[in-house]
């Protein structure tokens, strides 16, 4: 996780296996737009901008965005709030694919070198988004590259724009200016070393 900077924010969404403990997390950072909300208010952008990028249609009905926790830097440390919105289960067809599966999602900026590109892994997808060798299937790439190239002008027209949040104290966070969706599904074990 990245060092959340002075009136940035970082959002952490739970995606759900419905019924269960085993859920995933997608961590994003964030600046904002219109100033700095309530961190309910910033949980519920988020919340939303999911929603208008129509996550749920990459998900099995079985899994579910179920909330999202922001965290908001002050000049006096971190302040926290919860999502309260109503969780949306996914749409796909399809039966849920194994747990520790996920799709693998690259985030550029316009900074040069590894300090300039991020990641994030989509759970909760079913299993026929993926082929028997591990590559994700024609129509889930097509799909998730409808969904996934909406999510910058959602989280922007939310004001709650993307940002690269950086290990170390120092740099400002990079503005997100592309999002690239992997062709090969993401592990656990693939998750320890990319």
């Amino acid at each position: 996780m990245g060092v959340i900077p002075e009136d940035f924010g970082q959002s952490m969404t739970k995606f759900e296996l419905i019924g269960t403990q085993t859920f995933g997390v997608v961590v994003l950072g964030h600046d904002f737009g219109i100033g700095v909300p309530s961190t309910v208010d910033g949980a519920n952008a988020v919340f939303d901008s999911w929603e208008a990028m129509d996550v749920m249609a990459l998900l099995a009905p079985e899994w579910q965005l179920a909330e999202v926790e922001m965290t908001i830097m002050t000049g006096t440390g971190p302040i926290t709030g919860t999502s309260t919105r109503t969780a949306q289960p996914g749409t796909s067809a399809s039966s849920p694919n194994v747990p520790q599966s996920a799709l693998l999602v690259a985030k550029s900026t316009n900074q040069g070198g590894r300090a300039g590109r991020g990641r994030f892994f989509l759970p909760g997808l079913p299993e026929a988004a993926f082929e028997d060798d591990g590559s994700v299937s024609a129509g889930t790439m097509t799909l998730a590259g409808t969904v996934i190239g909406d999510m910058i002008g959602d989280f922007n027209l939310n004001d709650v724009s993307l940002r690269l949040l950086h290990s170390v104290a120092g740099p400002a966070p990079a503005v997100v200016t592309g999002l690239a969706v992997r062709s090969i599904s993401a592990t656990q074990r693939r998750r320890l070393r990319r």
